[in-house]
């Protein structure tokens, strides 16, 4: 299990947060591709993330880190691009509708 110091540590991780970066901006583009059948929350969250997708990325790391401090360092940091994907899927809806980090 990491430490909340680690856990915190993990917030600046370049690595992680380019990745997480980069779910984001896949995120954005699904909502994009189904604006039909998006709610208008989520439209204006991937609009904010195709704006400002480091700071997103920030709120969206956040919060996948505060759900999975159970992991251990290593197992965060070796999180595959599609778990990686995953969790930023799920952090969406409540970006969305406003619910974030604080400091993020």
């Amino acid at each position: 299990m990491a430490s909340y110091e680690d856990v915190r540590d993990l917030f600046a991780d370049d690595a992680l947060l380019n990745k997480t970066e980069v779910a984001v901006i896949v995120a954005a583009d699904a909502i994009t591709q189904n604006l039909a059948t998006e709610t208008t929350e989520r439209v204006a969250w991937a609009q904010r993330a195709v704006t400002s997708p480091r700071e997103e990325a920030k709120k969206c790391l956040r919060r996948i880190l505060g759900k999975n401090n159970a992991q251990t360092v290593a197992n965060i940091l070796g999180a595959s691009d599609s778990s990686i994907q995953t969790a930023v899927d799920e952090t969406v809806d409540l970006l969305a509708k406003g619910m974030t980090v604080p400091g993020a």
